[in-house]
């Protein structure tokens, strides 16, 4: 899905999501990619009430991952080896 897609009833529904274990993994490993402190479903829900949070990830600089942003994401992608 394209960022510029994404609009605030979108980020709404994921606020208001409190079971549903994807959209939660997912909320907190832009957390952790982000590099914020609170790496839970409630820094989560903080994060996405920023109301610079669509545009902080449109602006996002992927290209400054660390190794530990990567290993912290690592549960949600396909598992090998």
């Amino acid at each position: 899905m394209c960022l510029f897609c994404l609009s605030c009833p979108l980020c709404l529904i994921c606020l208001s999501c409190a079971s549903s274990v994807c959209p939660v993994q997912v909320c907190e490993c832009v957390v952790i990619l982000r590099g914020l402190k609170d790496v839970s479903w409630g820094g989560a829900k903080a994060m996405m009430s920023d109301s610079n949070f669509l545009k902080s990830l449109v602006e996002y600089d992927k290209d400054s991952l660390s190794e530990k942003q990567v290993r912290g994401c690592s549960h949600l992608g396909p598992h090998t080896g």
